[in-house]
């Protein structure tokens, strides 16, 4: 039914906010960036455009701009 549907996809939601909050405690750089591409997808289905754009450019910058030094700064942050 629809109410177990709608259950169904906030707690799938909840499990990727639990997800990137451990992901952000623990350091994980690489969890992060993962748990960043189903949020752009939420972000631009709820008309939240501009936290998607952010995320993405921050993203493509980290991938294809900053340069390789800054890179790995930010992949050892330990």
């Amino acid at each position: 039914d629809r109410h177990f549907e709608n259950q169904v996809l906030r707690n799938q939601d909840e499990l990727l906010y639990i997800d990137l909050c451990q992901a952000m405690n623990a350091g994980d750089i690489g969890q992060v960036e993962a748990s960043f591409l189903p949020w752009i997808y939420m972000f631009k289905a709820t008309g939240k455009h501009k936290y998607a754009v952010q995320i993405l450019h921050f993203l493509t910058n980290l991938q294809y701009n900053y340069p390789v030094e800054l890179r790995c700064v930010t992949y050892n942050v330990y």
